[in-house]
């Protein structure tokens, strides 16, 4: 029997059949940050796995319901590594990459930062609406 986290409704949908409509954002949270190292480890070249886990740990971290500010320092450390290896791994500064550069790669690295103003990442998710919402 496979086991899945309380944090987890119910199991996965497939994300083949909903990814372009009905899939909802907490599906996707636990998609890319609950299953997919796992998925990964075993499709990804090594140096890609590796950097692709510290944004899962860091957001990881972030979104925990009680966080210290040692754990916000280790996490925000690796959102900056993975942003700035993100840059090296794919943009590798030339103009014809600059599209690989999304708006979310500079969004998290405020991720941090406000979790010390406002508070863990759970407190201001939208998740708690979403799951209102049938």
């Amino acid at each position: 029997m496979i086991y899945f986290p309380s944090s987890f409704h119910r199991p996965p949908r497939n994300p083949a059949e909903k990814i372009n409509s009905g899939y909802k954002a907490t599906e996707y949270f636990h998609y890319l940050f609950g299953l997919s190292p796992g998925l990964f480890r075993v499709h990804l070249p090594k140096k890609y796995w590796q950097h692709y886990c510290k944004l899962v740990c860091g957001i990881r971290t972030l979104t925990q319901q009680h966080i210290t500010g040692p754990q916000v320092c280790e996490a925000q450390s690796d959102i900056v590594q993975f942003v700035q290896e993100y840059e090296h791994l794919y943009y590798q500064c030339r103009m014809d990459r600059l599209h690989f550069c999304r708006p979310w790669l500079h969004t998290i690295l405020h991720i941090g930062p406000e979790v010390i103003h406002i508070g863990p990442g759970s407190y201001i998710s939208q998740y708690t609406m979403e799951r209102v919402i049938v």
